[in-house]
C-alpha cells in the first residue's frame, strides 16, 4: 500500500483541488510490473484523515505500506509510519524529505525501517524482490547492496551509496 498521507494542504483548502500523487502511481506501476497487488492511498485527495486510514490499514493489512512525505507533511508520515508499524507492516518512506534528511527522519521515527533516497522507482523493485523472496523485512541486515536506501542494523544507522538517477524516464 502507497499512501500520501492526511496533512493540511493550502492548495485542497482553498482551491479545493489537489494534483494526483504521480509518485507514487509510477511506484505502484513498478510494484504491478514485478507481480504485487498494490494499492494508493491519496488522504489529501480523499480527505482521509488519520483515523480513517488507521481503519483502512487494520482492514487491509498490507504486508508493505510506502509513504510519501514533503518538510510540511512528514509529521503527518511518522503517524502513517506508526500505525503501518503496529499492524506489523515494513515500512518504507521516500519523497522530499527523508530523501534531503534520511538519518533525521530514522532518528525521529522508530517506526520507519527503510528510507529510500532520490528517485525510488528501481529502489522499491529491489526492496519488493527481497521482500517477495520471503526475506524478514523487519530485520533489513543484508541490504548494504541496495543502493539509494537508509535504515538501522544493529543499532546504527545506515546510509547506502546513492543509486544513480533513472537515464531513460520514459521506461
Amino acid at each position: 500500500m502507497l499512501i500520501n498521507p492526511p496533512a493540511p494542504s493550502a492548495i485542497k483548502d482553498v482551491l479545493d483541488v489537489s494534483s494526483p500523487p504521480l509518485g507514487l502511481a509510477y511506484l505502484a506501476a513498478v510494484a504491478r510490473e514485478e507481480g504485487f497487488d498494490v494499492g494508493i492511498v491519496d488522504c489529501i485527495s480523499e480527505g482521509i484523515g488519520h483515523e480513517e486510514l488507521s481503519s483502512i490499514l487494520r482492514r487491509e493489512q498490507p504486508d508493505l505500506v510506502g509513504i510519501t512525505a514533503t518538510t510540511p507533511s512528514v509529521i503527518d508520515g511518522y503517524m502513517v509510519a506508526r500505525m503501518a508499524k503496529e499492524i506489523g507492516s515494513t515500512v518504507v518512506m521516500g519523497g522530499v524529505h527523508p530523501s534531503a534528511l534520511p538519518v533525521d527522519t530514522l532518528l525521529e521515527c522508530p517506526a520507519i525501517d527503510i528510507v529510500v533516497i532520490g528517485e525510488g522507482e528501481n529502489t522499491l523493485r529491489e526492496i519488493l524482490g527481497r521482500h517477495d523472496a520471503g526475506r524478514d523485512m523487519e530485520d533489513v541486515r543484508g541490504m548494504e547492496d541496495v543502493r539509494g536506501i537508509a535504515y538501522r542494523e544493529n543499532g546504527r544507522i545506515v546510509v547506502n551509496e546513492p543509486r544513480p538517477l533513472i537515464k531513460d524516464l520514459d521506461s
